[in-house]
């Protein structure tokens, strides 16, 4: 894994490094890819584009999207007169120096200037308050160069334009006036943490970066939990980091990357397994069958969609990448293997930014979205191994093989003996599931279930013993349960679940198990 040093600092870095510094490491010292942008980063991306365009250029900002009608109700809060737009920023009194872009620059009164940033949340429980404004990072720096371009200042205004994504359409202003002492202040301490960060920077050994356990379950689990280290459960946590590709490596061609699937696919379809007796079964686990004709054979080498292919195709492997994963978020969210066209559409349309989507569109979209997701001849989109999982079942195929031995049926006569329990082996493969029972419990059908409190409880004493305590309940600000999150993310169990929602540890694990999980089953009350 190569890693380099830092050429500059932001005031996402800086948040980032003072929640884990391992977690920032990763994420700008290495090559290890980053995640997929969430859907609520895109929507808020589009709410500050519409906005920016409104206030730099006049642009009307319309009604008929979602990032419209929240933008719209934030006009009356952005202040008149003449405005500085996505103002870029470069600050040389900081080492490494800080690059930044300021939403609203507002220098009218120059005796006391005023910055102001757009920020999107699902809640308001989430957006800052006056009082957090006064040591945020970002506003601390922004304040710092507005008072460096007015010495003549004695105080800048730092301003949240908030707008809620939830629920009805909504913004409100946050503001508080910060004395020029009180932003030097609080400057030198962001000076000093950019220093350190330039020397973590110059690690060579990823594991040689100090992890924070706390943060591995916050903000819906660490991307990088399966990789690290901190959590000392895998013989060689970095292995998988090794293989990583760049993000710079070149684009294959469309059409051959697509072609490399559809080859992969194909070789992917299992043999039939040759039991003793002859008869070729199908593993559990296996893709569906699809035989195909010697017509398609013969035209293998060209790829054909099941709909109309528009005359041009502006997207790109990434772009459908995203819209695989607004899917496959969509669907995990909600707990189903399967969603018909009328509610496919919408989201791919949202994530490549059309208005009219082919059935095309949504096609290609699960060809691209690394075997996770399949279209059906149906039009609908499965996920994952359990949408195939009825199908494997329909193996009549193997009644077209004719052997002698196929009529040698004494043999499931010899389940009488000891010996045809070794056969079961194949029931194991179903424990390979997760299948989560959240507030009910199986009735019927099901041998071998897990209590919560009984996969969590190895966790829970690390971490009591690891931190002094005798729970992790004890410990301040709900680290204990982050940190038995944390745990679980890495020890994910498999097989039959039983969580109560009124577990202390469930809200904290819940994202981690939820996520995994190949099943949901969940009561209502």
């Amino acid at each position: 894994m190569s890693t380099q040093k830092i050429s500059h600092v932001s005031a996402s870095q800086f948040k980032t490094f003072s929640l884990c510094q391992r977690k920032w490491y990763i994420e700008k010292c290495t090559d290890a890819p980053r995640p997929e942008p969430s859907a609520a980063m895109l929507l808020g991306s589009a709410v500050h584009e519409l906005l920016e365009e409104h206030v730099r250029d006049g642009v009307e900002i319309a009604a008929d999207t979602k990032a419209g009608r929240i933008a719209r109700t934030a006009i009356e809060y952005i202040p008149g007169g003449e405005l500085q737009v996505e103002l870029e920023l470069r600050m040389e009194s900081i080492d490494p120096p800080l690059i930044g872009f300021i939403d609203l620059y507002d220098t009218m009164d120059s005796s006391c200037p005023m910055v102001i940033d757009y920020k999107t949340t699902s809640s308001w429980d989430w957006a800052k308050t006056e009082q957090q404004l006064t040591t945020d990072p970002q506003m601390i720096a922004y304040g710092q160069y507005a008072l460096e371009q007015h010495p003549e200042a004695d105080a800048v205004v730092v301003a949240h334009i908030q707008l809620k994504t939830r629920g009805a359409p909504e913004s409100r202003l946050v503001s508080v006036e910060l004395t020029r002492d009180h932003v030097h202040s609080e400057w030198a301490k962001l000076v000093d943490l950019a220093s350190t960060m330039k020397e973590v920077s110059r690690i060579d050994d990823v594991e040689g970066v100090t992890p924070n356990l706390s943060a591995c379950g916050a903000f819906g689990g660490c991307p990088y939990a399966d990789t690290c280290a901190a959590l000392g459960t895998r013989a060689q946590p970095f292995a998988g980091i090794q293989n990583l590709k760049s993000e710079t490596r070149k684009k294959e061609d469309d059409m051959n990357r697509l072609q490399e699937l559809l080859n992969k696919k194909r070789a992917s379809e299992p043999a039939a397994d040759t039991q003793a007796n002859g008869v070729a079964v199908l593993s559990e686990d296996a893709a569906p069958r699809e035989t195909p004709t010697e017509a398609e054979r013969e035209e293998s080498s060209e790829l054909a969609f099941s709909s109309p292919v528009p005359s041009k195709d502006k997207f790109t492997d990434e772009q459908y990448s995203v819209a695989a994963n607004e899917l496959l978020r969509h669907m995990r969210d909600r707990n189903v293997s399967v969603i018909g066209s009328i509610a496919a559409r919408p989201l791919v349309g949202r994530a490549l930014d059309l208005k009219r989507v082919r059935p095309y569109y949504v096609e290609k979209t699960c060809l691209l979205s690394e075997g996770t997701l399949r279209f059906g001849e149906d039009g609908k989109v499965y996920r994952g191994s359990t949408a195939t999982l009825p199908r494997l079942v329909v193996a009549e195929e193997p009644k077209a093989i004719s052997k002698p031995e196929v009529k040698v049926a004494p043999e499931p006569e010899v389940k009488a003996a000891p010996e045809p329990k070794k056969t079961e082996a194949p029931a194991a493969e179903p424990a390979e599931l997760l299948v989560l029972y959240i507030d009910c419990l199986p009735m019927k059908g099901v041998e071998k279930t897990q209590a919560f409190e009984d996969v969590i409880e190895p966790m829970v004493q690390k971490v009591a013993e690891n931190n002094g305590v005798a729970s992790p309940l004890l410990m301040q600000y709900g680290e204990g349960k982050n940190h038995v999150a944390g745990l679980l993310r890495v020890q994910c169990p498999k097989g039959m679940v039983v969580v109560s929602s009124d577990n202390p540890y469930w809200a904290s694990c819940k994202t981690v198990l939820i996520q995994s999980a190949d099943v949901v089953i969940k009561g209502t009350r």
